[in-house]
C-alpha cells in the first residue's frame, strides 16, 4: 500500500470509528415541552397561516440551545449556519405573495437578505397543518466512508409562535456497514410584530 494513502487511513480510521459510535448511539427524540402546544391539524394540500415577523433567536424545547431562525429558513443558511452572523440578525419575517412565501432577515430596521420560496418548485408542502421544507445533504470521507443525511424542518403557528419541528435521518456507511441515526429537536420563535392575516396558497401539486 502507498504510504501516503497507508498514513491517510492511520489518521482517519480512528475518527470514523468514532463518528461511528456516536451516529450508532444519536437516536435523540426530543419532547415538546408541556406547555407548548401543537398547531391545529389541516387538510393535506392546506397550507397554516404562517405570515408575520418574528424574532430571529428562538427557544428550544430543551432550553439548552438557542435557534436562529435564519439559519432555519434562508436556503443559504440551512447547511452552514455561521452563528457570529446569525446573531447579527434581529427579525425574520414571513409574508405570503403570490409565487410562494418571501423569507426576510431583518438587522437594524433593513432587510439584508431576502429570498422567496415559490410553491410550484416544491420548495416546500403543506401537512396536518404544517408547511414542511426539506433538503437533502451527502457527504464522502475518503473511497471508505459516507454520511447521507434527510433535514426536514416543519413550520406552524401556535400560542402567538413560530413552532419548529426539526428532524434529521442520517446514515452513515463505514466500508459496507450502515449506521442509522436520527433526531428530533423542536423550537419556537416568538411574534415581533403583527400576528398573521393571510391565507398561503397551497403548492402545486
Amino acid at each position: 500500500m502507498n504510504r501516503n494513502i497507508w498514513l491517510r487511513w492511520a489518521v482517519g480510521l480512528p475518527a470514523l470509528i468514532a463518528s461511528a459510535v456516536l451516529m450508532s448511539s444519536c437516536i435523540s427524540h426530543n419532547q415538546i415541552a408541556g406547555d407548548w402546544v401543537l398547531p391545529s391539524s389541516l387538510p393535506d394540500g392546506v397550507c397554516p397561516e404562517i405570515s408575520g415577523r418574528y424574532a430571529n433567536v428562538g427557544q428550544s424545547a430543551d432550553s439548552k440551545r438557542p435557534a436562529y431562525l435564519s439559519c432555519e429558513l434562508l436556503s443559504s443558511k440551512r447547511n452552514s449556519c455561521v452563528i457570529a452572523q446569525a446573531k447579527n440578525i434581529d427579525q425574520v419575517s414571513i409574508d405570503k405573495v403570490d409565487s410562494g412565501l418571501r423569507i426576510s432577515a431583518w438587522s437594524g430596521g433593513g432587510v439584508v437578505e431576502s429570498e422567496i420560496l415559490t410553491a410550484d418548485s416544491e420548495a416546500y408542502h403543506c401537512k396536518d397543518g404544517w408547511i414542511t421544507i426539506k433538503n437533502n445533504t451527502a457527504k464522502g470521507y475518503a473511497s471508505s466512508a459516507a454520511e447521507f443525511s434527510s433535514i426536514t424542518r416543519s413550520f406552524g403557528v401556535s400560542q402567538g409562535h413560530l413552532l419548529e419541528r426539526k428532524q434529521t435521518e442520517g446514515v452513515l456507511l463505514i466500508l459496507i456497514l450502515p449506521i442509522p441515526a436520527s433526531t428530533t429537536f423542536w423550537y419556537r420563535y416568538p411574534l415581533a410584530g403583527e400576528g398573521p392575516t393571510n391565507s398561503l396558497p397551497a403548492p402545486r401539486p
